[in-house]
Formats: structure tokens, C-alpha cells, sequence
């Protein structure tokens, strides 16, 4: 069976070094072979590094249709002082990062779209003898589904700042959306099919956000990566404007709350809504401050910073990650009622998996699993917080009766399958919660009944981005055996959390279409719309 992902970066990887002969998509990045120590000094760095959406891999198991998803890592992470110590005085790294490289993209005179450009030809000129092409489609009526040596693929836009001539354009947002407007041109005349624009990232430029973006970052420190602004600019919205007007979606992911909530209401029935590498809540909106175990509000500094603790899932030791990067409820909602899709990360914090040894459990005095949280104050303050006395009510099932403890995860050995399959429950917990929202929102969302609503979700790895893969699919060549497990077990679940009975025949159909066929359906629609 051939395979489909929603959003990943096979080509990223490939831009940070600058060496004669540099790591090409034909290989896999291995860290502990060439930077040694990084495991050792920083554990979740070295497996973020690593490979797991080569051309190699995606090949081997018949990736068929991806999402290219084309993202300009920030200066405040690529140049942080880790990963430059790292290759400092390398020789043996040379091939796939250099100094010189990573230190160019905080230069003034760097041009992010630069970065793109290098990729759109990193994957218009990459053909292999034993492992074939990319075909950038243009018109659905390329698809060919028979052909073994060809990965076909479209492209995403992670990230505004990736559409800039220079990160010193954020200082005048007046003048943002015509850069924006014509870069997107530019990739567009050369033919090349974008399907969706992340609006924000994981960081903020200065001096006022364009987009006011979740927080996300969970390995490398910085005020940067703390939200601090309020949702949309009025230059965001011009653009939101435009790419509607070209057909191409707004994808959610890393928007904040307020951010996500004006696109809704501004922009309902445009392009379908669209989160490519989403996890969720588990909750409303509205339930986010009874899962605060401690709130510790900054006006000064814009922000609020919260310990989150994490909503039990469905399933026994399973979790959902409480931060405002996931999706809530009426954002599945929202997306559902608007034709879009939802590809489900393979990042296992997005999904709800959070080790005890990360250092703000070890330390937290509870035996609650916590995650940090920054929201952007003047967003929390209009919906939760009493500026005048600088207090929130709070917690009120921030305790183990609703939120997963340290006992509960602490018995399974990284090595073991019964660990994979604790990952793998994380993801089932996602497909079962999509079904929920739907049939808690029947009434808005007419005929879409639960198992229908499974239709509008799929897999979107994240793979090769920023991401700490999970355990059940650490690569794309892990596909299969995903999948394999994934049906093992799904049609299980959803009788014994939904009382949903669904036949051997439903239950392949559904696995079958949330690892392809729901994506092959969405990415060839909107190639159409584009009119290339």
C-alpha cells in the first residue's frame, strides 16, 4: 500500500552545510556519527537531527504524496550555541553541518527566501538512479499511482518570516504584505504548487508581531521564543486576504489562541482551514485554566507563564498535552465545518507524551506530568485573568483524578514494545478524540457523524523538522509497521471509548485512508484550485 504524509522536510536538512560535497537527500544524517558528543550534552538535540524522511526512506516503503513543507529555521535556533559548539573545529561533521553555514542565517544581509530557493532546487534537480525523482504536481491528472520510482509532492510555507527579503522587513509590518505577495509570485510562476502558509512560527520578531504565534519551543531557551503580542496584525490579515484569494489555505498550526480565533471569524467560508501537524487539547477552550497547576502572570514582559498539567486520554497512561499549541476543541470544530484536514504530528510532546526525567518534572515538587506554557498576556488576561489583582481562579482538575502522574509512565522501558505501543495509544487517543468532538458538535456540523469525521484527518509527521519523534514511528520507514499496529488495535478502542462497532472491513478502510487516502484526496483538490 503506498503512503501519504500531509507535512514534512525531506530537503531541510540539506541546507546547513556548505562543503564542496554536502549531505544530500540520498543519505541519512546519523549524529552519533558525526557529532559524538551531542547525545551525551543534549539527548532530545541529537535525535531531532537525525534523519527520518530521507529520499532513501521514503522509497524504500512507497511514500507516494507528501507535503513538502518549506521552513527557514530562525536565527535565535540555528544559532544557538549547542549545535555551533558542535561542529566548532569538526572536520568529520563538514559534510552536513558547518559553522559557517548555521552562523550566515543571523547575518543582516541573509535573505530567507534564499533558503527556500535552495530547496525548490534541491528537489526539482535531485533524480536518483535507484531511487527515482520528485514530481512536483501542477494538475491533479499527473498523479500516477503506478509509478514505484517517484515521490510526488506539493509545498507548504512554515513560516511568513521564510517569505521576507530580510527579517528587518518585520519593522515596518505596512510594508510586509507586498514582500510576502511577491515572493509568493515568484514560486508560483516557477510552477510550483504551495497548498498552505503557516502565518507564524516559533519565534517573535520584533518589534510587533505579525502574528502572534503559541508557544512551542521545548529544547532551546530564548525571550524570542516567548509570545508576547495579540493575535493577528492588521499586515497578517492582508496576507490572510490574498492567499485566499489564491487559493491557498491557512494552516493554524503555531498561531496563537487569539490569532487562530479572529481567522474563524474573519475569514469562515474562504479556503479550508487547514492544521498540518497538529496534536490536540484533549479539552474546550474554555477548560484551558483548570489544568493550570501554577499561573505566574508578567504584564511587564508580556506574558504568562503557566505549569500545564496533562488530561488524561482515552487510553490507560495516556495523555494530552494542555498548551495552547494544540488544537482545542473549537478548532477541530472550526476545521471540520470547513472542509479542511488535520494531519496529526508524529512529534510525541504535540501528542501528549512527556518523559518524568524532563528536568520541570523533576523538580516540580508534584507527581502530576507538567508541561510549561507562555501565553501572551493580553491575550489570558481578556479571557482568564483579574488584571486589576493580578489573579486567576485555576486548577480546579489539576489533580490526579483527571491528569496523568509520574507512576503511571515511569514502569515502561524506552526499548520495550510495550513503549512503542504506549506511543502508538497517544495517536489512537487523537482519532478517538476527533470522533468526540464530532458527535459533541452534531448539531453544528450536520451530516459529518463521527467515522465521517475520520475522513478529514491523516498523518502529518513533522518529519525531519524540529521534532522528537515518537516511539511507534521514529522514521518514515517505520511506516508500514505503524500502520500495521495502528490497525491492531484502532477498531478496539473506538468500541470500547465511543460503543462505535465498526467491521473489519471499516476498520481497513479507515486505516487506509487516514495513512493516504485522505491526504491523496485533499493535496490533489487543492492543486486543482490552485489552477497551475
Amino acid at each position: 500500500m503506498p503512503f501519504a504524509d500531509l507535512h514534512l522536510h525531506p530537503s531541510m536538512k540539506t541546507q546547513f552545510s556548505d562543503a564542496p560535497n554536502h549531505f544530500t537527500l540520498a543519505e541519512d544524517l546519523k549524529p552519533d556519527e558525526v557529532i559524538k558528543w551531542i547525545y551525551a550534552n543534549c539527548t532530545e538535540l541529537g535525535q531531532v537531527l537525525e534523519s527520518q524522511a530521507s529520499k532513501r526512506m521514503l522509497s524504500k516503503v512507497n511514500v507516494k504524496l507528501v507535503c513538502i513543507a518549506f521552513y527557514v529555521p530562525e536565527p535565535q535556533i540555528i544559532g544557538n550555541k549547542i549545535l555551533l559548539d558542535a561542529v566548532k573545529n569538526n572536520p568529520t561533521a563538514q559534510r552536513y553541518i558547518t559553522r559557517s553555514r548555521l552562523e550566515s542565517f543571523a547575518k543582516p544581509n541573509f535573505i530567507p527566501g534564499s533558503f527556500i530557493q535552495n530547496e525548490v532546487n534541491t528537489i526539482k534537480n535531485f533524480n536518483h538512479p535507484t531511487l527515482g525523482r520528485f514530481n512536483i504536481l501542477t494538475k491533479a491528472s499527473q498523479y500516477n499511482e503506478a509509478d514505484t520510482t517517484t515521490t510526488n509532492v506539493v509545498f507548504a510555507i512554515e513560516g511568513c518570516h521564510g517569505l521576507l527579503n530580510s527579517y528587518a522587513d518585520f519593522k515596518n509590518l505596512a510594508a510586509v504584505p507586498a514582500i510576502i505577495k511577491n515572493n509568493i509570485n515568484k514560486l508560483l510562476l516557477q510552477q510550483i504548487p504551495i497548498v498552505s502558509v503557516n502565518l507564524t512560527h516559533l519565534c517573535q520578531f520584533e518589534p510587533t508581531p505579525f502574528c502572534t504565534h503559541a508557544f512551542g519551543m521545548q529544547f532551546v531557551a530564548g525571550n524570542s521564543f516567548i509570545p508576547t503580542g495579540y493575535s493577528l496584525s492588521t499586515a497578517a490579515e492582508n496576507v490572510v486576504s490574498y492567499l485566499n484569494s489564491k487559493n491557498i489555505c491557512i494552516d493554524i498550526k503555531h498561531m496563537s489562541v487569539k490569532a487562530r480565533q479572529r481567522l474563524y471569524f474573519n475569514y469562515a467560508g474562504s479556503c479550508p482551514i487547514v492544521c498540518t501537524h497538529a496534536g490536540f487539547t484533549g479539552i474546550e477552550f474554555w477548560d484551558y485554566n483548570d489544568y493550570i497547576l501554577t499561573c505566574a502572570p508578567n504584564a511587564a514582559k508580556g506574558y504568562v507563564k503557566n505549569k500545564m498539567t496533562k488530561k488524561r486520554g482515552y487510553i490507560k497512561d495516556t495523555a494530552f498535552n494542555t498548551n495552547t499549541i494544540g488544537l482545542f476543541d473549537e478548532d477541530i470544530k472550526e476545521i471540520l465545518l470547513s472542509g479542511g484536514i488535520i494531519g496529526i504530528s508524529l512529534d510525541k510532546r504535540i501528542i501528549g507524551y512527556t518523559p518524568w526525567d524532563d528536568a520541570l518534572n523533576a523538580n516540580s515538587g508534584t507527581e502530576l506530568l507538567l508541561d510549561y506554557d507562555y501565553y501572551p498576556f493580553q491575550e489570558f488576561a481578556e479571557d482568564f485573568l483579574d488584571v486589576q489583582n493580578n489573579t486567576i481562579e485555576h486548577g480546579e482538575k489539576a489533580h490526579e483524578d483527571y491528569c496523568l502522574t509520574k507512576d503511571e509512565i515511569n514502569n515502561y522501558s524506552a526499548t520495550s514494545a510495550a513503549f512503542k505501543d504506549l506511543h502508538l495509544f497517544h495517536f489512537i487517543n487523537h482519532l478517538l478524540h476527533v470522533m468526540k468532538v464530532a458527535q459533541k458538535y452534531q448539531a453544528q456540523l450536520a451530516d459529518i457523524t463521527p467515522v465521517q469525521a475520520l475522513r478529514q484527518v491523516c498523518i502529518g509527521s513533522d518529519f525531519d523538522g524540529i521534532i522528537n519523534a515518537a516511539a511507534c514511528c521514529y522514521t518514515a520507514e517505520e511506516f508500514p509497521t505503524f500502520k500495521t499496529r495502528f490497525e491492531t488495535f484502532f477498531a478496539y478502542f473506538v468500541k470500547e471509548v465511543l460503543n462505535i462497532t465498526l467491521s473489519k472491513q471499516q476498520a481497513q478502510q479507515i486505516t487506509e485512508d487516514i495513512f493516504y487516502n485522505n491526504a491523496k484526496r485533499f493535496i490533489l483538490s487543492r492543486v486543482t484550485a490552485l489552477g497551475l
